[in-house]
């Protein structure tokens, strides 16, 4: 790839800067990954009820896709991932 296509490549966004405050979009994507041993599909910020949450969609080594979500500030894996298979 392109060197400024390779954020595709790699899962993460070029807005992967937390911009000093709490857990970048990168940590929490490393977090993800090191946590399931899953694929990177895409990622994005997003500010819910006053909360900067990371949300994560995977693709699990049995072909499930998940979205995880992380806490934008603390770095906490909020809740149990959705589950949808497309096999």
């Amino acid at each position: 790839p392109r060197d400024d296509e390779s954020w595709w490549e790699s899962g993460r966004s070029p807005r992967a800067k937390s911009g000093g405050r709490g857990v970048s979009l990168d940590s929490a994507v490393d977090r993800i990954r090191s946590q399931t041993g899953a694929r990177i599909l895409s990622t994005d910020t997003i500010e819910q009820d006053g909360r900067r949450l990371h949300e994560i969609k995977i693709l699990t080594e049995d072909g499930r896709v998940r979205r995880m979500q992380v806490d934008g500030d603390s770095g906490e894996v909020l809740g149990r991932p959705t589950r949808r298979s497309y096999r």
